[in-house]
């Protein structure tokens, strides 16, 4: 038998197995492309939720600076309101102070006053029973009896209207000296 003509067989094999290295090839190819597409596509998805996560960030950080800028605004209105009130209250303060120093400063100018007015009516009272005693003493010395008469003038004395007989004597008359 004689043997089969293969030579037709072997270059359809041949280009079989070239067309199978080109699809291999094509194959590669096409996984590259879709693992670029692939990485592509995840790098563009990332972008975008970076995007919209800094957009959220930006936009939640917005309203956590507005709601700071608030609290911060009542918290400053607050202080100011603190600080009105508590003026108003040295403000009352100083003038109940001020009222307690001029009714205190009253309190003492009457007393003061009324302790002028007792120092003068004691001795207006002195001067009375000094007068009372010098008349009865003037009335005792207008008596017969003499020791009646000693106590009046004793009485007249010890109440000091009569003036001092100590006070001013007359000078001596020098005695006379030999020349």
């Amino acid at each position: 038998m004689q043997a089969p003509d293969i030579t037709a067989g072997r270059s359809g094999l041949a280009a079989l197995s070239d067309a199978l290295g080109h699809f291999r090839g094509a194959h590669s190819h096409l996984n590259q492309s879709l693992k670029d597409f692939n990485d592509q596509l995840g790098q563009s998805t990332r972008n975008a939720y970076n995007i919209l996560n800094n957009e959220e960030l930006k936009a939640h950080q917005r309203l956590q600076d507005k709601i700071k800028n608030e609290q911060n605004e009542r918290a400053l209105k607050l202080q100011e309101e603190g600080f009105k009130y508590q003026q108003m209250q040295d403000k009352i303060k100083n003038a109940q102070n001020e009222r307690r120093i001029n009714i205190e400063a009253q309190n003492i100018k009457g007393m003061n006053a009324l302790r002028g007015w007792q120092g003068k009516q004691f001795q207006a009272n002195a001067l009375a029973q000094q007068v009372q005693n010098f008349n009865l003493g003037g009335l005792m010395q207008q008596s017969d009896d003499a020791q009646t008469m000693m106590g009046g003038n004793a009485i007249r004395a010890q109440s000091g209207l009569l003036p001092s007989s100590k006070a001013k004597k007359p000078p001596l008359a020098l005695p006379m000296t030999r020349q």
